[in-house]
């Protein structure tokens, strides 16, 4: 939407009702960064609150901001996830419930706006810089060209693309991505140091405009 005519948003809000109204589970990620956006978490949780005949069930997940080939990360404008829970629940009207995690692979930490309509989403955080779940993270990624990421920081993708341009059989395809998991890191990737190592090997990853997901 940025540098888009104004009726842009109600286009865009217009798509994501429709998701919304669907059987689709519609989630909405928001990357939060300091003296930015930071701030208006309570006005956009109200926001979806306020239209939950429009958005049902739509559930809101805040993203720490996380270091990619030039995004110009600093760790100054990272806002941890506890920070973003004290923010919401500053102003006393959204009193976040924490939810048992029914996923032992899920990436987010789940909360219900306490004595909110049923039909209100929920509310998640994904901590990736300041509370780690890697052990857990089941994810992986297949790129637009064709390669396998096991990690969203990770720089030693598998393009599956060249494998399949080679002939191998769907066993041998099998194959090459169970040792790719097998190859998975502990941690970041590897870099144990957490967010600022990753941010000093960010330019070895790709962008994440180029990941997608």
């Amino acid at each position: 939407m940025t540098r888009r005519p104004p009726q842009t948003l109600d286009k865009v809000l217009d798509g994501i009702s429709a998701a919304s109204l669907s059987p689709i589970k519609v989630k909405l990620n928001c990357v939060v960064m300091r003296d930015q956006n930071e701030k208006q978490l309570p006005h956009l949780i109200e926001f979806f609150m306020n239209h939950s005949h429009r958005f049902p069930h739509l559930d809101l997940r805040f993203i720490e901001w996380m270091p990619f080939n030039a995004n110009e990360w600093k760790s100054k404008t990272l806002v941890p996830a506890d920070e973003m829970i004290q923010i919401i629940q500053s102003t006393g009207t959204h009193r976040l419930q924490s939810l048992q995690a029914t996923d032992p692979n899920d990436t987010t930490r789940w909360f219900r706006i306490k004595d909110a309509p049923a039909q209100v989403g929920r509310i998640g955080f994904i901590s990736s810089m300041t509370q780690h779940f890697c052990g857990g993270c089941n994810r992986v990624r297949l790129t637009s060209d064709g390669a396998l990421k096991t990690c969203l920081f990770g720089n030693d993708a598998v393009s599956l693309r060249d494998l399949m341009r080679r002939g191998v059989s769907d066993i041998e395809l099998a194959e090459a991505i169970h040792a790719a998991l097998q190859l998975k890191h502990f941690k970041h990737n590897g870099h144990d140091d957490g967010a600022l190592a990753l941010a000093q090997h960010s330019d070895e990853n790709r962008p994440m405009v180029r990941i997608g997901g």
